[in-house]
């Protein structure tokens, strides 16, 4: 079956580039929400990111994505209830007039939407009739509508399915967003909200990497915190990010030392 342009506007490789960004995203979106708030979350790598994200206690998730429901399996603070229908392997989606149905009784808190792409008069683009007809409803039962984007998503109309966006919404994006195109949602009735996603760790600026004397190994820690357990005392044991300066070193100063490190990291 031939690739659709949003498909393939939305890879796997273009998702593995953007993790950052959707990350951050997601840290955002799940900071939003309040303990024993009733959560609609839809299906989506960057809704994904909002359920590893979610801390508050006595929340209840509705959901229609397996990698939400997968993440938030190991979070017994957190209630889910799985919107039934037709599974879409592809997105790990789940669709359907049955999913809608389990809706019509429900006006959640939030709904944090996921999106192939988002414009101004189109509205949340879908890769299926089904999923946009299903991103309709939630838009329909829940106070604040929240559409989860990263930038690459903004104002492109390269979708055959979209629904409609609500009066008043709000979005989470990145800060490399077009200032054009947010200009255009705001008018569309956007309120914007941009975050600056962390650094990479092999970006030039202050890359968090501690040395010492002996077998040093790196241990990472929750993709961009780590430990070193050094031999003789001093840094060791300390999380990365919080580090003394003089346990530091430059991402160019001592890179190839970093690098040796590699191949014993556990």
């Amino acid at each position: 079956m031939p690739t659709t342009q949003a498909e393939a506007a939305t890879g796997d490789g273009a998702d593995a580039e953007f993790a950052r960004e959707k990350d951050a995203i997601g840290r955002r979106a799940a900071d939003l929400v309040d303990d024993g708030a009733v959560v609609i979350l839809d299906a989506g790598t960057t809704t994904e990111f909002v359920a590893q994200n979610l801390d508050a206690t006595g929340v209840t998730v509705f959901t229609n994505g397996v990698g939400v429901i997968n993440i938030l399996l190991l979070n017994a603070e957190i209630s889910v209830v799985v919107l039934g229908g037709r599974l879409r392997p592809m997105n790990e989606m789940i669709s359907g007039a049955e999913a809608e149905d389990m809706l019509s009784s429900v006006v959640a808190d939030y709904a944090f939407i996921g999106a192939d792409a988002v414009h101004p008069h189109y509205g949340i683009a879908s890769r299926t009739l089904e999923q946009s007809r299903l991103r309709n409803v939630m838009t329909q039962h829940a106070w604040r509508i929240v559409v989860v984007a990263d930038s690459r998503k903004l104002c492109t109309d390269k979708s055959d399915y979209w629904s409609p966006l609500p009066a008043r919404w709000s979005l989470i994006t990145d800060d490399s967003a077009d200032p054009a195109a947010l200009d255009h949602l705001r008018h569309a009735g956007a309120q914007i909200d941009l975050i600056q996603p962390q650094p990479a760790l092999n970006e030039p600026a202050s890359l968090p990497v501690w040395r010492g004397g002996g077998a040093s190994v790196l241990r990472p820690r929750l993709a961009s915190i780590g430990f070193l357990d050094l031999p003789a005392g001093g840094c060791a044991g300390i999380p990365v990010l919080s580090a003394p300066k003089e346990c530091q070193v430059s991402a160019h100063d001592d890179w190839d030392d970093f690098a040796d490190l590699l191949p014993l990291m556990s």
